[in-house]
């Protein structure tokens, strides 16, 4: 990205607005696991946090442990 570039703001793959709740879910899920994987990330529970709100999604405490669990942390 050039610095005359505005971030992008929406989904960049078509039909990504029309994903239900869960596959943005995974969706998230295999983000935050190629990022710490690639050493973007550390802090799992913040950035599932972070994004997860970001989407609009809300979980229980249950939830979110799950998947934290999930990603690998």
């Amino acid at each position: 990205m050039t610095d005359a570039e505005e971030p992008r703001t929406t989904p960049e793959q078509e039909g990504a607005l029309d994903a239900t709740v869960n596959e943005k879910v995974d969706g998230l899920v295999e983000q935050i696991r190629a990022d710490i994987a690639s050493g973007d990330a550390e802090d799992a529970a913040s950035i599932l946090s972070q994004r997860l709100g970001d989407s609009g999604i809300q979980v229980t405490e249950e939830e979110f442990r799950a998947l934290l669990t999930r990603i690998g942390a």
